[in-house]
């Protein structure tokens, strides 16, 4: 591993892809899309460069492929194709880049470096969450990240994803009693900073994180309901605490808001069942005369990942959907019903994913999207690597390698 392109991918593709969500997350979008572009042409160029294709999962493969050939559907048959074009690019083709990295992760060593991305930037958010929360008595609506204001949104769509890690690397790392209390301290930092932001989604969560483990590690069937039903009384406690406008946000928020959000998305659905009103449409017509509802607040996108398909690409972008995000979690499931710990921790992330995003939808949310097409690249090389390929070995902490 001499050659040029052996450095870029084990001295340069390491450090930068450890940076990428911070800098991310500091420097905004236009940054980070332009790092990820240069980034995948070193990918290309380091596997072209080697004459060392890695195993490519066919299925993982198609299905991927599916999924972006209907984003295209969706494009030309849309109401609009230049808006939809430019929804496509921008928030699409741009994010999608990271899944380039599918083809470069083939050691173990490199998912530790992706996964220890994840797990420093959440950690560091997450200080910056209770730090505001306590300071500044400000938990609902935005969290200041160094030199921007971002949505706690986006740290719980980062939070979601990187805590079953540090959950993993706890559980698994035995070596040191330094290393406990460091994955401790940081798993406590990250749930009580998720239970600062305020958002019912992930504090079910939470919920479902606590009942898989408990699923896994008690025999009794009374004492994982006995535990599951604590965290909720525990997290419905801490509703009247940290939600002064509870009754307007339900009202409003919820039973209101997203039931017209929703009603709109299969209006402009059933105006094209086969094709939808086009992709990144929803924005520009919801408040139309043609699909506006009545007690409808938010215009931006419907809260509903299914629904959001159903919207902008009909019957063809449901099943579509379906499939390219419920494979990861179909992958981490089949390891984990092999024992595979690392795989029990994808999964957990990914059922996480799918409750978070029926209730909201941050795929069509720049910033997040890096995030997560990155993650969703990670669970995919692990998953089907391993497969295929003796060189990942699971149960291992990040902090092993």
């Amino acid at each position: 591993m001499n050659s040029a392109a052996g450095i870029v991918r084990h001295c340069g593709y390491r450090r930068i892809f450890l940076a990428l969500p911070a800098l991310s997350l500091v420097f905004g979008y236009p940054f980070a899309r332009s790092m990820f572009v240069v980034f995948a042409l070193w990918l290309v160029f380091s596997v072209i460069k080697e004459n060392n294709p890695p195993a490519v999962d066919i299925n993982a493969f198609l299905v991927i492929s599916q999924y972006f050939m209907v984003l295209i559907f969706a494009t030309v048959f849309s109401r609009d194709p230049n808006v939809s074009a430019d929804y496509l690019f921008n928030y699409s083709f741009m994010p999608a880049l990271a899944l380039v990295t599918m083809f470069a992760l083939r050691d173990i060593r490199d998912l530790e470096v992706v996964m220890w991305g994840f797990i420093v930037t959440c950690g560091v958010v997450s200080l910056n969450v209770l730090v505001q929360g306590f300071y500044f008595h400000n938990f609902n609506h935005q969290i200041k990240f160094l030199f921007k204001d971002y949505n706690v949104k986006i740290y719980s769509s980062l939070a979601i994803l990187a805590m079953p890690h540090v959950w993993f690397n706890f559980l698994v790392d035995r070596q040191k009693t330094v290393n406990r209390l460091m994955w401790l301290s940081a798993l406590i930092a990250i749930l009580t900073a998720m239970i600062f932001t305020a958002l019912r989604a992930v504090w079910f969560f939470i919920v479902i994180l606590v009942a898989f483990q408990s699923c896994r590690q008690l025999r009794s069937t009374r004492r994982r309901v006995f535990t599951v039903l604590l965290v909720i009384i525990l997290m419905a406690s801490l509703v009247p605490v940290l939600m002064k406008d509870l009754e307007v946000r339900f009202r409003q928020s919820d039973l209101q808001d997203r039931r017209a959000m929703w009603h709109t998305a299969i209006k402009m659905g059933n105006s094209n069942i086969l094709s939808g009103v086009g992709l990144g449409m929803y924005s520009h017509l919801s408040y139309s005369d043609e699909f506006a509802t009545e007690g409808m607040i938010y215009f931006g996108y419907p809260h509903n990942i299914l629904l959001s398909a159903y919207a902008e690409s009909g019957v063809v972008g449901v099943v579509s959907t379906l499939l390219f995000w419920g494979a990861p979690l179909w992958y981490s499931r089949r390891l984990s019903r092999n024992g595979d710990k690392r795989a029990d921790a994808f999964l957990v992330s990914w059922i996480g994913f799918w409750f978070y995003n029926l209730t909201d939808c941050m795929i069509g949310v720049r910033l997040p999207s890096l995030t997560i097409y990155m993650y969703y690249a990670a669970t995919m090389a692990y998953c089907c690597n391993l497969t295929s390929s003796a060189t990942i070995k699971p149960s291992r902490s990040y902090g092993d390698g």
